[in-house]
């Protein structure tokens, strides 16, 4: 009987830490349905497909990478009897915690017009954004990339996707801090979780944020959006304790500028109305609309002559350009960008390249167009892009595979396993910890046992690749 106590506590203190982790599915609603004819008439797209638009709450990790709670969008490509890929958009700045796509930002209808086209889509709200509660940790690459990681994951274990498809590709882009956000989970997804990104697009991102950012923004040329920065730093100052514990908003600011930064980060003013508040003060001191003047002086030195400088270091770990992609991946832009200088894709694809990527380019889309004016030629450039790697599939050509008799036994294991149900000789298996994180990766016969002695005890998902079909199993060792 105790041994049958604690093998019980112990399976149920398992199940009990799988709730808690990322990727959890909480709820689902569907908000939205539109066929392909209202899409073309509304979005003056070649739509191909109806949508269905999902609000997703889920669980992903905030900046001290605890579980929190998260909202999102699903858009799926209606049809059941084609298989299509993964898209992950990343929307760009938003004015407050409303101001996103589960709530019905603009960049709602972006999200529709591309799941029209043929893809599965999926859009975080961000941490600190939507349902989340507390500050937004804006540019913050880990969390940026995990809401839409721990999102996809979730979106998976929706009851009603049972008859939505997915093959093995997976598509990243976004704009603007979406740019920056569609870098950093491209990075993630292939440095951390080991995922193979088909092909990832940022478009306008400040990908650079120590480095060409820091100049464009806080130079002696006019900046008229001076809340990016206000914003910016209490994001530094939120994630990175470490840095930045001995530093108040207080002391690197001005007074009059510091107030108005805490009113927002009190969500007392939105992002519009504190750039507003710091041009208009900006005007009224000095005349011309320079950022820096924002700073206190000893500061806005050290950040331009002290590369050891904790706020230069937290900047420094906000930059997603110093990585090696295995994928294809292009850099959308616009030269006269007004909001992100282009300098941001030139600098990272000479420094990826520098480093042995192989696939990695830039464009300019647009060379007299502004930030907004931007947006719908980069997008345009994007679908381009993606296109020439799309695949979408037909289950009329998938293996007639019962897949509700596929079974792991036995489970709960201990140093192997076995997978019955399956007609194939030899097929392609993945074990993946709950992060998503592929510990192993290898085709195997499925007569023979799956050696899992060197995994540590834990909760686990078992992929089976078959043609044009993922099946994924649950297991506990």
């Amino acid at each position: 009987m105790k041994n049958l106590f604690w093998g019980t506590f112990f399976l149920f203190s398992l199940i009990i830490n799988y709730n808690l982790n990322a990727q959890e599915l909480i709820s689902y609603e569907k908000i939205k349905s539109m066929t392909k004819e209202e899409i073309k008439s509304n979005y003056f797209v070649p739509a191909e497909y109806d949508v269905d638009m999902y609000k997703i709450i889920y669980v992903t990790k905030s900046v001290d990478m605890m579980p929190d709670t998260a909202s999102g969008i699903f858009c799926v490509a209606v049809d059941t009897n084609s298989v299509f890929p993964v898209l992950i958009y990343d929307h760009g700045t938003v004015k407050d915690r409303h101001d996103v796509p589960s709530e019905g930002s603009g960049e709602q209808s972006f999200v529709i017009a591309i799941a029209s086209l043929g893809y599965h889509c999926i859009t975080p709200d961000y941490i600190g954004l939507g349902i989340s509660k507390g500050l937004h940790p804006y540019i913050h690459p880990e969390t940026e990339a995990g809401a839409g990681i721990d999102l996809m994951y979730a979106v998976k274990n929706m009851e009603e996707t049972k008859s939505v498809h997915f093959n093995d590709q997976i598509f990243v882009t976004g704009y603007s801090q979406g740019g920056h956000a569609a870098m950093a989970t491209a990075r993630e997804m292939q440095n951390t979780y080991g995922l193979n990104v088909t092909a990832a697009a940022p478009m306008s991102g400040p990908y650079s944020i120590s480095g060409e950012m820091k100049k464009f923004t806080l130079g002696d040329e006019e900046y008229y959006f001076c809340g990016y920065i206000g914003s910016l730093m209490l994001s530094a100052k939120l994630a990175y304790p470490d840095l930045l514990d001995n530093f108040s908003i207080e002391d690197i600011f001005k007074p009059q500028f510091a107030i108005i930064v805490r009113q927002f980060e009190k969500e007392e003013i939105d992002l519009s109305q504190m750039n507003n508040m710091m041009i208009t003060l900006l005007s009224a001191n000095g005349g011309k609309i320079l950022p820096k003047l924002m700073f206190k002086p000893d500061i806005i030195e050290k950040i331009f002559t002290d590369d050891d400088y904790p706020v230069n270091k937290a900047l420094k770990r906000m930059d997603v350009c110093n990585w090696k992609p295995e994928m294809p991946l292009k850099m959308l832009y616009c030269k006269a960008d007004d909001q992100v200088t282009y300098r941001n894709s030139i600098y990272t694809d000479s420094l990826m390249n520098s480093i042995g990527a192989e696939n990695v380019s830039t464009q300019d889309v647009f060379s007299l167009a502004n930030h907004g004016q931007c947006v719908l030629p980069a997008v345009q450039n994007m679908l381009n892009f993606f296109k020439q790697y799309q695949q979408i599939g037909s289950l009329t050509s998938i293996q007639n595979t019962d897949i509700t008799e596929v079974n792991i036994y036995p489970n709960p294991a201990k140093d192997q396993i076995h997978i019955s149900g399956l007609e194939n000789d030899k097929v392609n298996i993945i074990i993946t910890d709950l992060s998503g994180k592929r510990l192993v990766n290898s085709k195997i016969n499925i007569n023979n046992k799956i050696d899992i002695s060197n995994l540590p005890p834990g909760v686990y998902f078992m992929i089976v690749n078959v043609p044009e079909k993922r099946i994924i199993r649950k297991f506990v060792k």
